[in-house]
């Protein structure tokens, strides 16, 4: 059944009650930021690729201020996290770092103290989120993104101009992806940090993981809607295949003597089809995909702003299909849902509206 999803404004209140009852008194900083779904390019951000995420309304928020004590203290109020909710560690030094230590949700926060890039105070904070942990939404980057930028908001990091805000930007996802390998231990690529650092209404960001450029892309047709289906299974990615996949991948253009499977085309494929055993093996269908996307019409990807229902359709669902194909998601036969199983939908040219199951999918519908 369909939850309603608690305006920013509600969540706010929600977790400035719950700092007063812990603290004593009103905190004085507040941040935020979103969680996203990726519209293309699954499994190629790590392999410096193209990727099309989107913002959520789903966020994570911060409050709090300075602590009057030299340590940190947090709690985090977000439904599902691990016991003990409320954390107090010391700030790192070069004699004494932060090292990772339970419980799992503390790690992003300390992560991203860690790799701040400016000074920080002792502080006491409290975290709540709308973003469902380990469905596959970026719960973590958007953890991580917030919490930079509450440790910024006592800086002077926002420095004027355009190109220097996003050069802030851009730093900001690179430190919290660092945060993320260096204390979850995820080896997560980019994309997550980068669109819950750059997300803004009614755009989706296409984001060359390569060169690191961005560029927002409209989508302000207000008859589409993207809909996100949570089968409530919760997967994480530290204890996952991920990390096996993406060193895979990296073996494999190794093999192949590319820098990334960015690098590779349908002509470097051919000798190995037949490849049983080793990276090859676990990668080409990864590597196909690739291929594919460094080829595909990218130009044609301004048409995703919705200005012609049948293209719009047929665009999006030759591009999952394709991903669904190549990077061995497959299609479910019975319609029942498995861990983070998504909806593709799309328009006929007569405006019959089709859909299928599959994971890491979106449905558009008007």
């Amino acid at each position: 059944m369909a939850e309603e999803i608690p305006p920013l404004e509600v969540l706010l209140e929600l977790t400035k009650s719950a700092f007063r009852t812990k603290y004593g008194h009103d905190p004085t900083v507040m941040a935020c930021a979103p969680g996203r779904v990726n519209l293309m390019g699954g499994a190629t951000d790590y392999n410096e690729g193209l990727v099309f995420p989107m913002a959520l309304p789903l966020v994570t928020v911060v409050v709090g201020g300075r602590s009057d004590s030299d340590q940190c203290h947090v709690t985090t109020l977000a439904a599902g996290a691990d016991a003990p909710l409320s954390v107090t560690f010391d700030l790192p030094t070069e004699e004494a770092p932060l090292r990772p230590a339970p419980p799992a949700w503390s790690n992003y926060v300390k992560g991203v103290v860690a790799n701040f890039k400016g000074g920080v105070v002792p502080f006491e904070a409290v975290l709540a989120s709308t973003v469902p942990l380990g469905a596959g939404l970026s719960s973590s980057a958007s953890l991580e993104v917030a919490m930079y930028t509450f440790l910024e908001s006592r800086g002077t990091h926002w420095t004027k101009g355009k190109e220097a805000l996003l050069s802030s930007l851009r730093e900001k996802a690179l430190q919290c992806q660092n945060a993320e390998h260096e204390f979850p231990g995820m080896p997560c690529g980019i994309m997550d940090q980068f669109i819950s650092a750059m997300g803004r209404k009614d755009n989706a960001l296409l984001i060359d993981c390569r060169s690191l450029e961005s560029a927002l892309v409209p989508l302000v047709d207000h008859q589409v809607a993207v809909l996100i289906t949570n089968s409530n299974v919760r997967h994480t990615l530290t204890g996952s295949e991920y990390p096996s996949r993406r060193r895979a991948c990296f073996e494999t253009a190794q093999v192949l003597g590319v820098k990334s499977l960015r690098e590779a085309s349908m002509g470097l494929l051919k000798g190995w089809q037949n490849v049983k055993k080793g990276a090859v093996e676990l990668c080409i269908q990864k590597l196909k995909f690739a291929a594919w996307q460094a080829s595909a019409p990218l130009g044609r990807v301004g048409q995703l702003s919705w200005t012609s229902d049948v293209n719009k359709g047929v665009i999006m669902f030759e591009i999952c299909l394709q991903t669904d194909g190549w990077l061995g998601l497959g299609l479910s036969q019975t319609g029942t849902m498995a861990g983070a199983d998504l909806v593709i939908g799309w328009f006929d040219e007569r405006g019959v509206a089709h859909s299928k199951v599959r994971t890491g999918g979106v449905l558009i519908t008007r």
